[in-house]
């Protein structure tokens, strides 16, 4: 979507899963070319949905699943469940370049947390 566009990155990996995305106005965009995992864990629940998404918008590249459009999905754990093949909260797997979870950088509403030094004010040095 073209507003996560200026949205903050976020990364997940896992066993033969590397995807990247962004979250925005509440929903998660998992970025084209992103590789999703070919096994799914034999407890997740949600294989036959996930089947489906893969078989509409993944392409097999190299023996790999790779995503073949930007796509928005309604949550971060969602994403991440369809990255991974697996149950997991996308809050704590989706990670920025330094290593932050979503949900630090982001609260739950939606607001981006900025938590670098530049964004703190003056009055935390005094």
């Amino acid at each position: 979507t073209s507003s996560s566009v200026n949205a903050p990155t976020f990364y997940i990996k896992g066993k033969d899963a590397d995807a990247v995305g962004r979250y925005s106005d509440g929903k998660f965009t998992v970025l084209k070319g992103s590789v999703f995992s070919c096994t799914e864990a034999p407890s997740y629940t949600g294989k036959e949905k996930r089947k489906q998404f893969i078989g509409e918008h993944c392409t097999v590249v190299s023996g790999l699943l790779g995503l073949k459009e930007d796509y928005t999905f309604n949550s971060p754990s969602t994403a991440a469940e369809y990255v991974l093949g697996r149950s997991t909260n996308g809050w704590i797997m989706w990670k920025d370049d330094i290593g932050q979870t979503l949900d630090t950088d982001i609260d739950r509403t939606g607001a981006w947390e900025d938590t670098s030094v530049e964004g703190l004010s003056e009055a935390c040095f005094l």
